[in-house]
């Protein structure tokens, strides 16, 4: 069964910097009211939740300074074998050295490999963040045939700007 291994959070109400790796079995966030616990609950829901667009408003920036980009990434490890597919996920695949909690950019033979997805400031921040991703991947080997541009549907709704969602990027 897929599990949240990472979570990193920047600039997001009330959270300007948090890494937390859950343990393995159940977590509870538990604390004080307005200390972020609601926090980390929406930035997961952003990252994997279906939405077409992310809009955040002036309050959603942390102290509102709307100058500091909000970053948050979500990353799924122990990953059944169609969440592995490269054609459909190819884009979002990283690998994750479990020992440091580093996510490397492309998983390798001794590397758990996970689902890792990012949502920023806005839609268009993270198509450009995708496409930089996959014009550097490109250019590491020639030789290697292109990632294919068909991305999940959930994910798409991320990585699309002014172009149908639909259609492959």
């Amino acid at each position: 069964m897929a599990r949240i291994r990472k979570i990193e959070i920047a600039n997001f109400r009330g959270i300007r910097s948090l890494t937390w790796q859950p343990a393995p079995g159940m977590n509870c966030l538990i604390g004080p009211g307005d200390h972020g616990k609601s926090t980390v609950l929406d930035g997961i829901a952003l990252c994997l939740g279906a939405r077409r667009n992310v809009q955040f408003s002036d309050a959603d920036f942390y102290n509102l300074d709307v100058k500091q980009p909000i970053s948050i990434s979500v990353t799924i490890g122990h990953l059944d074998d169609a969440l592995k597919n490269f054609d459909t996920y190819g884009l979002f695949l990283r690998g994750f050295r479990t020992t440091t909690g580093e996510v490397a950019d492309e998983p390798e033979k001794d590397l758990e490999t996970v689902l890792n997805k990012l949502t920023g400031e806005k839609a268009d921040a993270s198509a450009a963040l995708v496409q930089a991703a996959r014009h550097a991947r490109e250019a590491q080997d020639p030789t290697e045939p292109p990632r294919k541009r068909r991305v999940p549907s959930s994910a798409r709704s991320y990585c699309t700007s002014g172009t149908d969602a639909n259609s492959p990027q």
